[in-house]
């Protein structure tokens, strides 16, 4: 069991992966950020990390339950990309809700902690599920307040990315390491988990850094 790889399903909204400019080679948001996560894991030597994206379309009239795929069933780290599209799209919300409902059934104690947020676009952390409000997550966005203006500045734009898409990148690929690693550790020794003094379960790990 320690050397089967650990999944880490990919939760986003499709139009969030749209090519803005004319070039027919130019990628998406989601894929790029895909695409770079998995060479800074290789990098980093994570090998059990295995990132599942699903490239289906789901219509927000679909049955979900005949959609679910099996990557999400074996999912045990939801990387959620929010944004304004992510929040209108019943089909994510519901990614995400599957995900927790299946993890608490499992018996996991604090299924928040398996749970990701990667900012594209600015959402407020009030108006997010609750399950993902208590982390501020990896922000591939600079977001200036003046004057009561805000101004969002994204770090990927038009097929490109700038240095500091990279340094979010590289936050990003290290927490998800860890997270990896340790989730096969539990595998191979459970009872070594570390205990909460006051419940007696598993202690509640540092919520994403901001960035």
């Amino acid at each position: 069991m320690a050397d089967e790889g650990v999944l880490i399903f990919l939760s986003y909204a499709h139009d969030d992966d749209l090519a803005l400019a004319a070039s027919d080679n130019e990628p998406g948001f989601v894929t790029f950020l895909y695409q770079m996560l998995q060479l800074k894991l290789r990098d980093l030597g994570a090998t059990r990390a295995k990132i599942w994206l699903d490239r289906r379309r789901v219509s927000d009239g679909d049955q979900f339950d005949d959609v679910i795929d099996d990557g999400l069933k074996k999912a045990e780290l939801l990387v959620v990309v929010m944004s304004a599209n992510w929040m209108q799209r019943p089909y994510c919300r519901k990614e995400l809700e599957a995900f927790a409902d299946l993890h608490k059934k499992s018996g996991l104690a604090n299924v928040q902690e398996r749970m990701i947020v990667v900012g594209k676009g600015h959402v407020d952390r009030l108006k997010r599920p609750f399950e993902l409000q208590g982390q501020e997550g990896f922000l591939f966005y600079a977001r200036d307040e003046t004057n009561g203006v805000s101004e969002v500045t994204p770090f990927f734009n038009r097929g490109k990315a700038n240095d500091k898409f990279y340094d979010v990148r590289d936050r990003l690929a290290e927490f998800l390491q860890k997270r990896v690693d340790r989730i096969a550790s539990d595998r191979c020794c459970p009872r070594a988990r570390r205990l909460s003094p006051r419940t007696g379960g598993p202690s509640m790990s540092p919520s994403p850094p901001a960035t």
